[in-house]
């Protein structure tokens, strides 16, 4: 009975202990720090391209200063090339490939947690608010040709230019197969282009899938979701919204819904708006209070909306569902062109873009 006892002792873990991890693909190819880490840029172009014409010529570049980690911290980048005609019809896309790795789980076993993040920072600010997209996603190729896994969906780039943090902290356990081999892929499209524009670039940073037997913290060791100013969750688990709100979303942070309000083209030479999130389109209660706000024709702008209290339980909930559940509607007025309106937006609630 005593050696029993000793032995359980023995194996008790010290107070403190941290659960047991693994991160993908793992060294320079996560960090960057001092060169590529064996990724490779494709490029590909769909539609009415005539590249540096009709769509931006793409391509990716490794910069070995100025990532995520400071000064002396490298960094990969994709850059769009300036457009001589605009072209609704064409779309260039420059993807990322990472190199191949076996992935093992936690030391050959499957996880209890699997998460994914990045770092990223945006230099399409002027070309998103003209209009245009820039959107990039992030996919988990099977070498081995067994499934691929989606880790991180399409959104947009955003125009935020400094460093932050993109996520998703619940990936299924069992989602990648142990023993197959796998690459990470990172893809950024760009299209849409309804003006000349110039060009732009979006970085990436700390790649890391992490395996974990325990909860672990999902940050690839880069500390509490990355320190130099990269944006984390708040106490309740949601991130901070994006500058740029995609369109279809309504963002919810600290009881605000996040919403994007455009003006569109009809109404000219601006939009005076007052913008209102209903339960639904017709004769709908309001779930916000109703805000008045400005914007140029055929640009959009970010705008908060307060969640009445009464509803707030109710957003949480619906953040969780994957369908449109809320309408915005939008109460225009215009000096020239159609000069009243009302449009209506169905909406998705969400507390993170990439969940």
């Amino acid at each position: 009975m005593a050696v029993a006892v000793l032995l359980a002792l023995m194996f008790v873990p010290p107070p403190g202990a941290r659960a047991a991890s693994e991160t993908y693909p793992g060294g320079n190819a996560t960090t960057f720090a001092t060169g590529a880490g064996g990724w490779t840029s494709t490029e590909d172009y769909d539609g009415l391209c005539v590249q540096s014409v009709t769509c931006p010529a793409v391509a990716g570049e490794f910069r070995a200063t100025g990532g995520a980690e400071g000064v002396g911290d490298g960094f990969i980048r994709s850059t769009a090339g300036p457009t001589s005609v605009a072209a609704l019809l064409s779309t260039s896309v420059q993807v990322w490939n990472g190199p191949a790795f076996t992935y093992r789980g936690v030391s050959g076993a499957k996880p209890a947690s699997l998460t994914f993040s990045l770092f990223k920072r945006s230099g399409y600010q002027e070309l998103i608010q003209a209009g245009a997209t820039a959107n990039y996603s992030v996919t988990a190729v099977n070498e081995s040709g067994g499934a691929n896994r989606v880790l991180l969906e399409k959104g947009t780039v955003g125009i935020n230019e400094e460093w932050e943090r993109a996520a998703r902290e619940a990936i299924l356990a069992d989602s990648l197969k142990v023993g197959d081999e796998y690459s990470i892929q990172i893809r950024t499209e760009v299209g849409d282009l309804a003006a000349i524009l110039p060009g732009g670039q979006v970085d990436y940073d700390n790649v890391s899938l992490v395996a974990s037997d325990g909860a672990g913290n999902g940050n690839g060791g880069n500390g509490n979701n990355g320190g130099n100013g990269a944006k984390g969750a708040d106490g309740t688990g949601a991130f901070p919204p994006p500058k740029v709100i995609p369109a279809g979303v309504a963002y919810l942070y600290r009881g605000k819904l996040f919403v994007r309000v455009k003006c569109p083209k009809r109404f000219k030479p601006k939009c005076k708006v007052r913008a209102v999130v209903k339960t639904k389109r017709r004769k709908g209660k309001a779930i916000t209070r109703q805000i008045r706000t400005k914007v140029k024709s055929k640009r959009f702008k970010s705008r908060a909306l307060k969640v009445k209290p009464r509803y707030r339980k109710r957003m949480l909930r619906l953040s969780k569902v994957n369908q449109k559940t809320v309408t915005l509607k939008l109460r225009i007025k215009s000096r020239r062109g159609k000069k009243k309106g009302t449009i209506f937006h169905q909406l998705k609630v969400r507390r993170n873009l990439n969940r």
